[in-house]
């Protein structure tokens, strides 16, 4: 589906991406994190084909840099910032994009599926937050593209939005299309990735499943707010522990199977104890020096 070979991105001396090669499977999801200023959200545009580098990257066999308009065709891209008029409607947007794509849809259907068919003859300007950011993951995904490219989606999203987001990650996924996502909390997604890259000044430190990476950290605590009836069952299916009314703690060593089953026990509340970034890297290296 991806394939990203020795790809390498300066601004004049000062090199942001650095040798980086990795490949996505179809119906493959990845998260990617770095601390800021790492080259997540350059390297996110340069598969986008929004960049010129140097390097191939291949969208199912075709070279964006090479074929850009084919390669476009089969993304789609949700930046942290769209880009985007304010002084048109969500309505006139969609239309735009529609054209753009040269696809003809039901835009009464797809503003229902994101709970914005009240908010469809509205300016962008009035949109809330979590719902600008909706409308955006809408129109990311319309035109149903085999890759999926998010740089921090969760940023403004409100409870209903991150639903959503969800199970688009799933019902796509079911259906073959891939998905890279710059995140900032790999628990965010940890129950519907598949594999995780670290990066960090520009060089991909780590690729492969969550719960290698999890292994070599020592992660394995889950913490859950657990309304009552689920409580109890928790503490029997995952051998959870009680630390307060309604509050659980699961101690696994598999923490990406647990988070599966909890979610298909229909647990949303939960973290992960999980180390912040700097900490991450930092072992990563130690790894790297043999340490």
């Amino acid at each position: 589906m991806l394939d990203v070979r020795r790809v390498n991105k300066s601004y004049g001396d000062f090199q942001v991406l650095r040798d980086i090669s990795f490949s996505l499977g179809r119906g493959e999801a990845a998260v990617l994190i770095g601390p800021n200023g790492a080259g997540k959200t350059t390297l996110l545009r340069c598969i986008a084909g929004l960049l010129r580098y140097e390097g191939e990257i291949l969208i199912e066999g075709i070279d964006i840099s090479l074929e850009p308009i084919e390669a476009k065709k089969r993304i789609g891209y949700l930046p942290q910032v769209p880009p985007v008029r304010s002084d048109i409607t969500g309505y006139e947007l969609f239309n735009m994009y529609t054209e753009l794509h040269g696809i003809d849809l039901d835009a009464d259907e797809w503003f229902e599926r994101f709970s914005l068919h009240d908010a469809m003859d509205l300016y962008i300007d009035e949109y809330s937050g979590g719902m600008r950011q909706r409308l955006f993951l809408m129109m990311t995904i319309a035109h149903d593209p085999s890759l999926v490219l998010m740089d921090e989606p969760m940023n403004n999203l409100d409870s209903l939005g991150k639903k959503l987001l969800i199970d688009v990650i799933n019902d796509m996924k079911g259906r073959g299309k891939s998905f890279l996502i710059s995140v900032h909390r790999v628990s965010d997604f940890v129950a519907y990735a598949d594999e995780i890259l670290v990066v960090d000044d520009g060089r991909l430190l780590f690729k492969g499943p969550i719960t290698h990476l999890f292994e070599s950290l020592g992660i394995s605590r889950i913490f859950i707010y657990a309304p009552d009836g689920l409580e109890k069952r928790m503490m029997e299916e995952v051998g959870g522990r009680r630390i307060g009314e309604n509050r659980v703690v699961v101690e696994a060593e598999d923490v990406h199977e647990a988070v599966i089953r909890l979610v298909n026990m229909g647990v949303k509340n939960f973290f992960i104890e999980e180390p912040g970034i700097d900490v991450i890297i930092r072992r990563l290296r130690r790894g790297e020096d043999g340490h």
